[in-house]
């Protein structure tokens, strides 16, 4: 019968840690256009007031503690808070790895009549402001700190060194809904047109994987044995491609002159009018032979391929592929 007891108590503890384990992992919801991730500290359980967090405890891969962070705990309400220590001892952590996040944190002082200094720090160990322009709580009531539009990189939740104050500060909830990044390629590809005749002309304003949009006369090489080889932008920036990046983008350009003795002057220009250089360093383009040109980092803006003003060529240019990998941060539900 005892080595029976021992057995249920034994299955018992078992239950009563796993139940533990569950509780501390905060919610993840998938919401349209991102993900978001809640810490409750009513989610936590404990034994004593004051018990220490383990250093470095993960909740659901997402947020994690440093240094020791307490529970606040009452037998008829269990935990009711944490608390992370004066002098950025310690504190809680998180990594934003989308394009942007945006974070709600629900703190206080220590005491009724106790005021904490509280700080969201990046990676440089520069505070970061609130909409509140908060960075002193004063008692025990809880109050909310927001954050918009926060990028990508790590931030830690601390009560920083205040020489007047000398206390940590308590933390009930975190919420940070995080937009993940979204990856499009788009591309335009002359060997997919069809023509009729050498030279004939693409309609001005024609749109491409809804993304790459002619100006101005934009022509097709064409051969009756091959189809349609190149198409040529006009001379002096008369006519080329163009189109809007909403996020960062890089690209990929393949170009040559327009005849195996020829050169001419090409050049990716933004909304003022200013060339963004290649990889390669390439303003000129000589014969036929196909040049890829590589951009990266393009900032959100409008772009023009085209063959720029140049007395000593005077002529436009081929073009063969435009390729274009934007990157934006997604869309946040109403």
């Amino acid at each position: 019968m005892k080595a029976l007891k021992r057995c249920i108590a034994a299955l018992m503890t078992v239950i009563l840690i796993a139940a533990s384990v569950i509780a501390v992992l905060p919610t993840i919801v998938h919401a349209a256009g991102g993900t978001v991730y809640e810490f409750d500290v009513t989610a936590l359980s404990a034994e004593k007031d004051k018990e220490e967090i383990p250093e470095g405890t993960s909740f659901a891969d997402y947020f994690k503690t440093f240094g020791s962070v307490t529970k606040r705990w009452a037998s008829d309400k269990g935990v009711t808070s944490v608390e992370v220590g004066k002098a950025g001892s310690s504190g809680i952590q998180f990594t934003v790895t989308g394009s942007s996040a945006d974070v709600t944190i629900i703190s206080s002082s220590t005491g009724g009549s106790n005021e904490s200094a509280v700080a969201l720090v990046g990676e440089d160990g520069n505070a970061i402001a609130n909409n509140e322009e908060l960075t002193v709580l004063a008692g025990t009531g809880k109050t909310n700190l927001t954050y918009t539009e926060l990028p990508a990189g790590t931030y830690k939740f601390i009560s920083p060194e205040d020489p007047e104050r000398g206390r940590g500060a308590r933390v009930y909830s975190i919420t940070v809904d995080a937009l993940e990044a979204v990856t499009t390629t788009y591309t335009f590809d002359c060997t997919t047109l069809t023509a009729a005749a050498d030279k004939e002309a693409i309609d001005e304003g024609t749109i491409f994987d809804n993304f790459i949009k002619t100006f101005g006369a934009v022509t097709k090489r064409w051969a009756a044995e091959k189809g349609v080889t190149s198409v040529e932008v006009g001379k002096a920036g008369a006519s080329g491609f163009t189109f809007t990046i909403t996020g960062t983008a890089d690209a990929k350009i393949v170009t040559s002159s327009t005849g195996g003795s020829n050169q001419s002057a090409v050049a990716l220009v933004d909304g003022s009018g200013n060339t963004v250089a290649n990889a390669q360093g390439f303003t000129v383009v000589s014969g036929t032979d196909k040049q890829e040109l590589t951009y990266s980092g393009l900032e959100a803006g409008t772009y023009q391929f085209i063959s720029p003003e140049d007395p000593a060529r005077g002529r436009g240019a081929r073009v063969y592929t435009i390729e274009i990998t934007e990157t934006t941060g997604g869309t946040r539900p109403p």
